[in-house]
């Protein structure tokens, strides 16, 4: 760490620590523990730096780093509270490396479903491909084919009942 980073950093924090944890507080909706964090990144970083003497407007900079950190922060707490989310999705619950008899199970798995959806309607057809693979909602869905929403909730229904039926579904899964 350099001598002319530490003085910088002494400075700034002198001149700007209170306005700028102040300032961090509101954007974090009155977390302090968090504000005081994101200013120690901040300063942290400024202590890294490689040219603190073309800094020609610190006030700017200090308070630019700042919102990058919680920029990252915010990236980081969305990214955690997502984290459930994902991790309820039965693709995410897969071991990493599947094992060849984990294959073959798959692979009729989805030559049975597949079997199983060829003989629905083709409108039936439309609406569970549209949601299953493609992921519209069941108003997209109902905008893309010129149908009610009422209509594709019961097409969606009709599916699920025709593949648990044929024993593809469990009791569990739904549209």
């Amino acid at each position: 760490m350099k001598k002319a980073n530490r003085q910088f950093v002494n400075r700034i924090f002198d001149q700007y620590h209170e306005e700028l944890h102040r300032y961090l507080v509101s954007r974090l909706r009155g977390r302090p523990i968090e504000a005081a964090d994101v200013a120690q990144e901040t300063y942290l970083r400024l202590l890294r730096m490689n040219h603190v003497d073309a800094v020609q407007h610190p006030h700017a900079y200090v308070y630019r780093v700042a919102v990058n950190v919680l920029r990252e922060l915010g990236l980081k707490e969305k990214a955690q509270a997502e984290l459930p989310e994902r991790l309820a999705d039965p693709a995410m619950q897969r071991d990493v490396i599947d094992t060849p008899d984990d294959l073959i199970e798959r692979r009729q798995h989805i030559k049975a479903l597949e079997r199983a959806i060829r003989r629905l309607p083709a409108k039936t057809q439309a609406v569970l491909v549209l949601r299953k693979r493609d992921g519209l909602s069941r108003q997209e869905i109902a905008d893309k084919l010129d149908i009610s929403e009422h209509t594709v909730k019961k097409h969606l229904l009709k599916a699920v009942a025709w593949c648990r039926e044929y024993g593809i579904l469990d009791k569990g899964q739904s549209s």
